[in-house]
């Protein structure tokens, strides 16, 4: 268990910069919206729904049923 706290500490460290953005009312409209149309569980939806409303330009996962995403640019990460 503490080698991921190591490596999570060691990833939050190389970030620039991490913010946290709020869950508006527009966000979890979006999020409604994302679940329906691509089948998503809650906490999938709401993290997609908060980069699109944002405009994030790309949507990093390891979960590959997000390819069929088309609202926003998804990049699949590999081991």
């Amino acid at each position: 268990m503490r080698f991921w706290r190591d490596e999570l500490d060691r990833l939050l460290d190389s970030l620039p910069e991490t913010v946290e953005l709020p869950l508006t009312p527009e966000v979890t409209r979006r999020c409604f919206d994302l679940m329906a149309r691509y089948a998503l569980r809650s906490q999938d939806a709401v993290h997609l729904a908060t980069a699109i409303y944002y405009e994030i330009p790309i949507f990093w996962t390891c979960d590959d049923h997000f390819q069929r995403i088309e609202e926003i640019y998804v990049e699949i990460i590999r081991d």
